[in-house]
């Protein structure tokens, strides 16, 4: 039988407290979850450590933080908003884990993506903006070929607040399109100029 998804409901932000989910447990590695835009508690998750989920679906607009020293584990598939993104925020870090193709479907918004395992796809119209780092500890990363309105795309944002993402190779391998955002300050009066050195956000730490 198929293991009913543990939804946040929201009472307060914590993840570790088993009165926030539907199932009365904190998820674990063995655990799929869902994140609604609206938790009925009113408040959306936060990840203060380190986590781990089987599957996990985040609904169109959902928001899911992780602070700065934590992260997430994610065994199964990652599925995201569809008809609209949902959002990763915070330092912290979500990590694809499995020993096993992982599939990532829909739409998000991710901060840090680590990739270390066997390989990872990405699935048909998702969308995957990165706004700090994609990295390949292990494993290939799919992306889909570009399909018209940001889907079957790997998009590095750039930002007024955060200049630029980056995709890091350690030991892995990336086959697919990228988009790669320049961010350009326009200049607020006639006689300012803003020059920009623009190169490619890849660091390649093993070929």
């Amino acid at each position: 039988s198929t293991t009913p998804a543990d939804t946040s409901l929201g009472y307060t932000s914590s993840w570790t407290t088993a009165g926030n989910w539907s199932l009365n447990t904190v998820p674990d590695a063995n655990t799929p979850v869902f994140i609604p835009v609206s938790p009925i508690g009113g408040n959306n998750p936060a990840i203060t450590t380190a986590a781990s989920v089987q599957n996990i679906q985040l609904n169109s607009g959902a928001t899911l933080t992780i602070d700065t020293t934590a992260s997430l584990s994610v065994y199964g598939t990652w599925t995201g908003g569809k008809a609209a993104k949902a959002s990763v925020t915070g330092k912290g870090s979500v990590q694809l884990v499995a020993t096993t193709i992982q599939h990532v479907e829909g739409r998000t918004e991710f901060q840090t993506l680590i990739c270390n395992n066997t390989a990872t796809q990405m699935q048909a119209n998702s969308a995957i903006d990165i706004y700090k780092k994609l990295v390949l500890q292990e494993g290939t990363f799919t992306a889909g070929t570009f399909g018209g309105n940001n889907k079957d795309t790997v998009t590095l944002k750039a930002t007024a607040a955060n200049s630029y993402a980056m995709l890091q190779i350690i030991n892995g391998t990336y086959a697919g399109f990228i988009r790669d955002e320049c961010y350009y300050n326009v200049p607020t009066t006639a006689n300012s100029f803003n020059q920009h050195m623009m190169g490619s956000p890849i660091d390649i730490l093993s070929l």
